[in-house]
Protein backbone atom coordinates (compact mmCIF):
# COMPACT_ATOMS: atom_id res chain seq x y z
CA UNK A 1 0.00 0.00 0.00
CA UNK A 2 1.84 3.08 -1.29
CA UNK A 3 0.98 5.98 1.05
CA UNK A 4 2.27 9.13 -0.62
CA UNK A 5 0.58 11.58 1.75
CA UNK A 6 0.44 11.50 5.57
CA UNK A 7 -2.13 13.50 7.55
CA UNK A 8 -1.16 13.04 11.20
CA UNK A 9 -3.50 13.97 14.06
CA UNK A 10 -1.35 14.22 17.23
CA UNK A 11 -4.25 14.61 19.66
CA UNK A 12 -6.12 11.54 18.45
CA UNK A 13 -3.00 9.41 17.82
CA UNK A 14 -4.36 8.64 14.35
CA UNK A 15 -3.39 9.27 10.76
CA UNK A 16 -5.16 9.38 7.42
CA UNK A 17 -3.55 8.48 4.10
CA UNK A 18 -5.47 9.35 0.92
CA UNK A 19 -5.05 6.67 -1.75
CA UNK A 20 -6.93 7.05 -5.01
CA UNK A 21 -10.59 7.65 -4.18
CA UNK A 22 -10.32 6.48 -0.55
CA UNK A 23 -9.22 7.83 2.80
CA UNK A 24 -7.42 5.17 4.84
CA UNK A 25 -7.57 5.78 8.60
CA UNK A 26 -4.84 4.41 10.90
CA UNK A 27 -4.73 3.91 14.67
CA UNK A 28 -1.31 4.81 16.09
CA UNK A 29 -1.73 4.04 19.79
CA UNK A 30 0.49 0.98 19.31
CA UNK A 31 1.82 -0.42 16.03
CA UNK A 32 0.02 1.38 13.16
CA UNK A 33 -3.05 -0.49 11.93
CA UNK A 34 -5.93 0.34 9.60
CA UNK A 35 -9.18 0.97 11.46
CA UNK A 36 -11.43 2.45 8.77
CA UNK A 37 -11.79 3.43 5.13
CA UNK A 38 -13.87 6.33 3.81
CA UNK A 39 -14.83 6.86 0.16
CA UNK A 40 -14.06 10.09 -1.70
CA UNK A 41 -16.10 11.51 -4.55
CA UNK A 42 -12.97 11.92 -6.67
CA UNK A 43 -9.47 10.57 -7.24
CA UNK A 44 -7.00 12.45 -5.04
CA UNK A 45 -4.19 12.11 -7.60
CA UNK A 46 -0.65 10.83 -7.63
CA UNK A 47 0.47 12.92 -4.62
CA UNK A 48 -2.71 14.12 -2.87
CA UNK A 49 -3.18 17.73 -1.82
CA UNK A 50 -4.48 17.39 1.74
CA UNK A 51 -4.11 19.04 5.14
CA UNK A 52 -5.24 18.67 8.74
CA UNK A 53 -7.44 21.44 10.14
CA UNK A 54 -6.86 20.53 13.76
CA UNK A 55 -9.06 23.20 15.32
CA UNK A 56 -12.05 21.85 13.39
CA UNK A 57 -11.08 18.18 13.78
CA UNK A 58 -11.29 17.92 10.02
CA UNK A 59 -9.21 17.44 6.91
CA UNK A 60 -9.17 19.31 3.63
CA UNK A 61 -8.54 17.41 0.44
CA UNK A 62 -8.68 18.35 -3.22
CA UNK A 63 -8.75 16.46 -6.51
CA UNK A 64 -5.99 17.29 -8.96
CA UNK A 65 -8.51 19.37 -10.94
CA UNK A 66 -11.31 21.05 -9.02
CA UNK A 67 -13.22 22.07 -12.15
CA UNK A 68 -12.73 19.56 -14.94
CA UNK A 69 -14.98 21.40 -17.41
CA UNK A 70 -17.59 24.12 -17.57
CA UNK A 71 -20.53 21.80 -16.93
CA UNK A 72 -19.51 19.80 -13.88
CA UNK A 73 -17.32 20.71 -10.93
CA UNK A 74 -15.18 18.72 -8.57
CA UNK A 75 -14.70 20.80 -5.47
CA UNK A 76 -12.16 20.96 -2.68
CA UNK A 77 -13.73 19.16 0.26
CA UNK A 78 -13.70 19.50 4.04
CA UNK A 79 -14.39 16.18 5.77
CA UNK A 80 -14.83 15.23 9.42
CA UNK A 81 -11.92 13.33 10.91
CA UNK A 82 -14.13 11.03 12.97
CA UNK A 83 -16.11 9.40 10.17
CA UNK A 84 -14.98 10.98 6.91
CA UNK A 85 -18.38 12.59 6.36
CA UNK A 86 -18.50 15.61 4.06
CA UNK A 87 -18.71 18.96 5.89
CA UNK A 88 -18.80 21.07 2.74
CA UNK A 89 -17.53 21.26 -0.82
CA UNK A 90 -15.78 24.47 -1.89
CA UNK A 91 -15.54 25.07 -5.66
CA UNK A 92 -12.43 26.94 -6.76
CA UNK A 93 -12.80 28.48 -10.19
CA UNK A 94 -9.81 29.16 -12.34
CA UNK A 95 -9.43 32.81 -13.30
CA UNK A 96 -7.97 33.35 -16.76
CA UNK A 97 -5.68 36.29 -17.47
CA UNK A 98 -8.42 37.95 -19.50
CA UNK A 99 -12.17 37.73 -19.29
CA UNK A 100 -12.06 35.07 -21.97
CA UNK A 101 -9.56 32.21 -22.10
CA UNK A 102 -6.21 33.82 -22.85
CA UNK A 103 -3.45 32.69 -25.16
CA UNK A 104 -1.17 32.25 -22.14
CA UNK A 105 -3.71 29.99 -20.47
CA UNK A 106 -4.06 27.90 -23.61
CA UNK A 107 -0.29 27.66 -23.99
CA UNK A 108 0.20 26.59 -20.35
CA UNK A 109 -2.61 24.06 -20.52
CA UNK A 110 -4.74 25.83 -17.91
CA UNK A 111 -7.93 25.58 -19.98
CA UNK A 112 -10.88 26.08 -17.59
CA UNK A 113 -9.75 23.88 -14.75
CA UNK A 114 -8.34 24.84 -11.39
CA UNK A 115 -5.57 22.42 -10.52
CA UNK A 116 -4.55 22.21 -6.86
CA UNK A 117 -1.01 21.09 -6.12
CA UNK A 118 -0.82 21.77 -2.36
CA UNK A 119 -2.94 22.68 0.67
CA UNK A 120 -1.89 24.23 3.98
CA UNK A 121 -3.89 25.32 7.03
CA UNK A 122 -2.94 28.06 9.46
CA UNK A 123 -2.13 26.81 12.95
CA UNK A 124 -5.30 28.37 14.42
CA UNK A 125 -7.47 26.67 11.78
CA UNK A 126 -8.85 29.95 10.50
CA UNK A 127 -7.38 29.92 7.01
CA UNK A 128 -6.86 27.24 4.40
CA UNK A 129 -4.52 27.93 1.49
CA UNK A 130 -4.97 26.15 -1.85
CA UNK A 131 -2.09 26.55 -4.29
CA UNK A 132 -2.43 26.23 -8.04
CA UNK A 133 0.54 24.84 -9.99
CA UNK A 134 0.69 28.03 -12.04
CA UNK A 135 1.05 30.28 -9.02
CA UNK A 136 -2.41 31.47 -8.00
CA UNK A 137 -3.15 31.13 -4.28
CA UNK A 138 -6.69 30.79 -2.95
CA UNK A 139 -6.95 31.74 0.74
CA UNK A 140 -10.20 30.43 2.24
CA UNK A 141 -11.56 32.01 5.41
CA UNK A 142 -12.91 29.02 7.37
CA UNK A 143 -14.61 31.31 9.89
CA UNK A 144 -16.99 32.56 7.21
CA UNK A 145 -20.09 30.74 5.96
CA UNK A 146 -18.70 27.45 4.66
CA UNK A 147 -21.57 27.07 2.21
CA UNK A 148 -20.35 30.26 0.53
CA UNK A 149 -16.96 31.00 2.13
CA UNK A 150 -14.98 34.15 1.61
CA UNK A 151 -12.10 33.30 -0.73
CA UNK A 152 -9.21 35.64 -1.45
CA UNK A 153 -7.13 35.03 -4.54
CA UNK A 154 -3.55 36.18 -4.92
CA UNK A 155 -2.37 35.98 -8.51
CA UNK A 156 1.25 35.07 -9.23
CA UNK A 157 1.42 33.89 -12.84
CA UNK A 158 5.19 33.72 -13.17
CA UNK A 159 5.86 30.29 -11.66
CA UNK A 160 6.50 27.13 -13.62
CA UNK A 161 4.71 24.56 -11.45
CA UNK A 162 4.32 25.49 -7.79
CA UNK A 163 3.94 22.42 -5.57
CA UNK A 164 4.51 23.34 -1.90
CA UNK A 165 3.38 26.03 0.51
CA UNK A 166 3.95 26.71 4.21
CA UNK A 167 2.66 29.22 6.76
CA UNK A 168 4.82 30.72 9.47
CA UNK A 169 3.39 29.44 12.82
CA UNK A 170 2.55 33.04 13.79
CA UNK A 171 0.72 33.57 10.46
CA UNK A 172 2.96 36.52 9.57
CA UNK A 173 4.73 34.94 6.58
CA UNK A 174 4.14 32.35 3.92
CA UNK A 175 6.41 30.75 1.40
CA UNK A 176 5.88 28.63 -1.68
CA UNK A 177 8.17 27.08 -4.25
CA UNK A 178 8.38 26.74 -8.02
CA UNK A 179 10.03 23.81 -9.73
CA UNK A 180 11.11 22.84 -13.26
CA UNK A 181 12.56 25.79 -15.23
CA UNK A 182 12.20 28.42 -12.49
CA UNK A 183 13.48 26.62 -9.40
CA UNK A 184 12.98 29.00 -6.52
CA UNK A 185 11.17 29.75 -3.27
CA UNK A 186 9.16 32.97 -2.88
CA UNK A 187 8.76 34.61 0.52
CA UNK A 188 5.76 36.83 1.43
CA UNK A 189 4.58 38.77 4.46
CA UNK A 190 0.87 38.52 5.27
CA UNK A 191 0.01 42.17 5.88
CA UNK A 192 -3.77 41.73 5.94
CA UNK A 193 -5.32 38.49 4.80
CA UNK A 194 -8.84 39.86 5.04
CA UNK A 195 -7.92 42.80 2.80
CA UNK A 196 -6.06 40.59 0.32
CA UNK A 197 -2.69 42.20 1.09
CA UNK A 198 0.61 40.35 0.66
CA UNK A 199 4.06 41.92 0.62
CA UNK A 200 6.67 40.22 -1.58
CA UNK A 201 9.95 40.03 0.36
CA UNK A 202 12.19 38.16 -2.06
CA UNK A 203 13.22 34.68 -3.09
CA UNK A 204 16.00 32.10 -3.01
CA UNK A 205 16.82 29.23 -5.35
CA UNK A 206 16.09 25.51 -5.05
CA UNK A 207 13.84 22.73 -6.31
CA UNK A 208 13.61 20.06 -9.02
CA UNK A 209 10.64 18.86 -11.08
CA UNK A 210 11.31 15.13 -10.56
CA UNK A 211 11.29 15.67 -6.80
CA UNK A 212 8.56 16.61 -4.33
CA UNK A 213 10.49 18.25 -1.54
CA UNK A 214 9.74 19.42 1.97
CA UNK A 215 9.10 23.03 2.97
CA UNK A 216 8.47 23.97 6.60
CA UNK A 217 8.89 26.75 9.15
CA UNK A 218 10.31 25.79 12.53
CA UNK A 219 7.75 25.88 15.37
CA UNK A 220 10.57 26.69 17.82
CA UNK A 221 12.60 29.51 16.28
CA UNK A 222 12.71 31.92 13.34
CA UNK A 223 14.00 29.39 10.84
CA UNK A 224 12.82 27.32 7.92
CA UNK A 225 14.01 24.25 6.09
CA UNK A 226 13.57 23.02 2.54
CA UNK A 227 14.75 20.00 0.61
CA UNK A 228 15.47 19.53 -3.06
CA UNK A 229 17.35 17.24 -5.40
CA UNK A 230 19.95 17.72 -8.09
CA UNK A 231 22.83 15.27 -8.26
CA UNK A 232 22.05 14.26 -4.68
CA UNK A 233 19.33 14.79 -2.10
CA UNK A 234 19.91 18.10 -0.33
CA UNK A 235 18.53 19.79 2.78
CA UNK A 236 18.99 23.51 3.54
CA UNK A 237 18.43 25.24 6.88
CA UNK A 238 17.81 29.01 6.88
CA UNK A 239 17.22 31.67 9.52
CA UNK A 240 15.35 34.93 9.10
CA UNK A 241 15.15 38.19 11.04
CA UNK A 242 11.47 38.54 11.93
CA UNK A 243 11.64 42.17 13.06
CA UNK A 244 13.50 43.19 9.91
CA UNK A 245 11.05 41.42 7.59
CA UNK A 246 8.04 42.87 9.40
CA UNK A 247 9.42 46.38 8.80
CA UNK A 248 10.64 45.85 5.22
CA UNK A 249 8.72 47.35 2.30
CA UNK A 250 7.44 45.05 -0.38
CA UNK A 251 10.02 44.67 -3.15
CA UNK A 252 7.26 45.44 -5.62
CA UNK A 253 7.06 48.94 -4.12
CA UNK A 254 10.77 49.86 -4.05
CA UNK A 255 13.50 50.32 -6.63
CA UNK A 256 16.46 48.86 -4.77
CA UNK A 257 18.95 46.55 -6.45
CA UNK A 258 20.43 45.72 -3.05
CA UNK A 259 17.08 44.61 -1.57
CA UNK A 260 16.14 42.60 -4.65
CA UNK A 261 19.41 40.69 -4.28
CA UNK A 262 19.10 40.17 -0.51
CA UNK A 263 17.42 36.82 0.28
CA UNK A 264 14.77 37.09 3.02
CA UNK A 265 16.27 34.08 4.82
CA UNK A 266 19.98 33.37 5.23
CA UNK A 267 21.52 29.93 4.73
CA UNK A 268 22.99 28.52 7.95
CA UNK A 269 23.97 25.20 6.44
CA UNK A 270 23.07 22.63 3.85
CA UNK A 271 23.88 18.96 3.57
CA UNK A 272 23.91 16.63 0.59
CA UNK A 273 23.61 12.87 0.89
CA UNK A 274 22.98 10.17 -1.76
CA UNK A 275 19.88 8.94 0.05
CA UNK A 276 17.41 8.66 -2.84
CA UNK A 277 18.26 5.55 -4.85
CA UNK A 278 14.88 4.08 -5.77
CA UNK A 279 13.19 4.31 -9.23
CA UNK A 280 10.94 7.22 -10.05
CA UNK A 281 8.70 8.35 -12.90
CA UNK A 282 5.91 10.85 -13.60
CA UNK A 283 3.50 9.03 -11.29
CA UNK A 284 6.11 8.39 -8.61
CA UNK A 285 8.40 11.39 -8.18
CA UNK A 286 11.06 11.28 -5.53
CA UNK A 287 9.79 12.57 -2.19
CA UNK A 288 11.69 13.85 0.83
CA UNK A 289 10.21 15.05 4.11
CA UNK A 290 11.22 16.81 7.33
CA UNK A 291 9.93 17.04 10.90
CA UNK A 292 11.16 19.30 13.69
CA UNK A 293 11.96 17.30 16.83
CA UNK A 294 12.78 20.23 19.12
CA UNK A 295 14.82 23.43 18.99
CA UNK A 296 18.05 21.44 18.75
CA UNK A 297 17.18 18.67 16.27
CA UNK A 298 15.19 17.94 13.13
CA UNK A 299 14.51 14.82 11.11
CA UNK A 300 15.19 14.39 7.39
CA UNK A 301 13.57 11.49 5.53
CA UNK A 302 14.85 10.53 2.08
CA UNK A 303 14.71 7.20 0.29
CA UNK A 304 14.90 4.50 2.98
CA UNK A 305 16.77 6.68 5.46
CA UNK A 306 15.60 8.59 8.52
CA UNK A 307 18.37 11.02 9.51
CA UNK A 308 18.42 12.99 12.76
CA UNK A 309 20.32 16.29 12.34
CA UNK A 310 21.54 18.97 14.71
CA UNK A 311 19.73 22.20 13.86
CA UNK A 312 22.76 24.32 14.80
CA UNK A 313 25.16 22.97 12.19
CA UNK A 314 23.53 20.07 10.29
CA UNK A 315 25.74 17.41 11.87
CA UNK A 316 24.21 13.93 11.86
CA UNK A 317 23.21 12.83 15.35
CA UNK A 318 21.68 9.44 14.48
CA UNK A 319 20.04 7.55 11.64
CA UNK A 320 17.72 4.63 10.94
CA UNK A 321 17.35 2.40 7.89
CA UNK A 322 13.63 1.82 7.35
CA UNK A 323 14.08 -0.90 4.67
CA UNK A 324 11.20 0.68 2.74
CA UNK A 325 10.89 3.88 0.72
CA UNK A 326 9.63 6.73 2.91
CA UNK A 327 7.18 9.25 1.47
CA UNK A 328 6.33 11.62 4.35
CA UNK A 329 6.97 11.87 8.09
CA UNK A 330 5.59 13.46 11.26
CA UNK A 331 6.89 13.51 14.84
CA UNK A 332 4.90 12.09 17.77
CA UNK A 333 6.14 14.34 20.60
CA UNK A 334 4.38 12.44 23.38
CA UNK A 335 5.93 9.08 22.49
CA UNK A 336 9.18 10.37 20.96
CA UNK A 337 8.75 8.46 17.72
CA UNK A 338 8.57 9.06 13.99
CA UNK A 339 5.36 8.33 12.11
CA UNK A 340 6.15 7.64 8.45
CA UNK A 341 4.06 7.02 5.36
CA UNK A 342 5.90 4.57 3.10
CA UNK A 343 5.33 2.52 -0.04
CA UNK A 344 4.34 -0.33 2.33
CA UNK A 345 1.89 1.54 4.54
CA UNK A 346 2.42 3.53 7.75
CA UNK A 347 5.19 2.70 10.22
CA UNK A 348 6.27 4.05 13.62
CA UNK A 349 9.93 4.26 14.65
CA UNK A 350 11.02 5.25 18.17
CA UNK A 351 14.02 7.59 18.43
CA UNK A 352 15.55 4.97 20.72
CA UNK A 353 15.83 2.67 17.66
CA UNK A 354 18.14 5.10 15.84
CA UNK A 355 21.88 4.40 15.55
CA UNK A 356 23.91 7.25 17.11
CA UNK A 357 26.45 8.97 14.84
CA UNK A 358 29.25 11.45 15.28
CA UNK A 359 29.84 13.61 12.19
CA UNK A 360 31.10 17.05 11.34
CA UNK A 361 28.69 19.90 10.78
CA UNK A 362 27.42 20.61 7.28
CA UNK A 363 28.55 23.53 5.16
Amino acid sequence: MDCKKLIYHPTRQEAITPIGSRLIKWDLTDAPRIIDTFPLSFDAGKIPAAALIEGRDAIAIAPENTSEDTSGNQALELRRWEDGELICAIPLDHQAYDEDLSIDDEFCGHERCCAISALAASRDGRYLAALEPWGDLHLIDLTSDLQAPRIMRWRRRWPDYADAIAFDPQFQFLIWNWVDQDERFEFFRIDDAAADRLAYLGHFDGGARCHRGALAFSPFTDALVHTDYFSQSRITYRRFDRANLLARNSLLEVDSHELWNTPPATVCWHRELPLIQHPHDGLNPWQTSVAFIDKQKLLWAAGEALVLLHAEDGAIAADYHAKTVIREVAFDRDRRRIIAATIDGVIAVSLSQFDPKTTKGAR
